[in-house]
């Protein structure tokens, strides 16, 4: 049961990973197309900054576990390569614990604004799109992310134990 779940996490990650990769794509797309399109035939398309903002929380949110998983989040490791290795590895577990504390509550708070969002009906200005879809974005981004730091919280703990 334990490696389905990790399994699951995996492959939701991965997914997400690529989701945001092809997010990139479209936003490379769109605002080559966009730029063709306003210079070149003088005819702009409308709405194309909101799909971008719209797809710009995807693409960042979407790639943070897969970042936590290649752990390619920006590490300052000036003073803690000279700590005994016992100290690093406690300091790192405390890193972990502090940021799935912070995403908890970032969870819980982009959930509660995505609520929100929906029962106004708040929509974008251009195009009327809804915005409590790009708010449950966030959401979705940051329980991924929380999972899989709480599996790298586990490793680290299996490891020493």
């Amino acid at each position: 049961m334990r490696n389905l779940g990790r399994g699951i996490i995996r492959l939701v990650t991965w997914a997400l990973g690529w989701l945001s990769r092809i997010l990139l794509v479209a936003i490379m797309f769109l605002t080559g197309i966009s730029v063709v399109f306003r210079y070149a035939l003088n005819s702009p398309i409308a709405g194309d900054y909101e799909i971008t903002q719209y797809l710009m929380v995807g693409l960042v949110l979407f790639g943070m576990a897969f970042t936590e998983v290649e752990d390619g989040h920006i590490v300052v490791k000036l003073f803690v390569d000279r700590l005994s290795s016992r100290l690093r590895i406690a300091i790192g577990r405390f890193d972990l614990l502090l940021v799935a504390l912070f995403l908890g509550l970032l969870i819980w708070q982009t959930f509660l604004d995505g609520i929100i969002y929906f029962h106004r009906g708040i929509t974008t200005d251009i195009l009327s799109i809804p915005l409590f879809i790009c708010k449950f974005f966030l959401p979705v981004g940051f329980t991924v992310w929380f999972l899989q730091v709480l599996l790298k919280l586990l490793r680290s703990s299996n490891r020493q134990n």
